[in-house]
């Protein structure tokens, strides 16, 4: 069984796969000096299917830490994040079909925001301190039902705390 690390997440790290979000550093914002800092458009979605995006709530329940199985979308990007504990998560390069050997892992900080590129592969996050975690994913709708591909992995990828 292939095993892998996960990284504490940053934008360099990252940077192949997608771009992340720090809520707590997100630049300067549209009112400086407000009692109600807004910080507008820091993590833009590209799709290709329509003008709507919905927001789904995403609930984890502790599992093993083993990756089986990963998705991709070939034509939306989807954001994820928000979480009320750290999770981790992999991704892989954009392929027609997943290789083990190419998978990283990262830790997402609680509250923090990831986007992935069309075509990077993923799937639902991990939690290693919590036994549940909620959080949000942002696609267009119906993206499960019209573009999203699952594949089961050859073989299962072991996280390594």
């Amino acid at each position: 069984m292939k095993k892998i690390k996960p990284f504490l997440i940053n934008s360099e790290n990252f940077s192949e796969f997608g771009t992340l979000l720090n809520p707590m550093e997100c630049g300067e914002p549209l009112n400086p000096g407000s009692t109600y800092p807004y910080y507008n458009d820091r993590l833009p979605l590209s799709f290709s299917c329509c003008s709507l995006i919905t927001l789904s709530v995403l609930v984890l329940n502790k599992r093993p830490l083993r990756i089986d199985v990963t998705e991709k979308h070939n034509y939306t990007e989807e954001i994820v994040g928000g979480f009320n504990s750290d999770v981790i998560f992999h991704a892989g390069a954009q392929r027609d079909v997943p290789v083990n050997n190419e998978f990283k892992a990262f830790i997402l900080p609680k509250n923090w925001w990831v986007r992935f590129k069309k075509g990077v592969f993923h799937h639902a996050p991990f939690i290693f301190n919590d036994e549940l975690a909620t959080g949000f994913v942002i696609l267009p709708p119906f993206t499960a039902f019209n573009d999203t591909i699952v594949f089961e992995l050859q073989g299962e990828i072991e996280l390594v705390i």
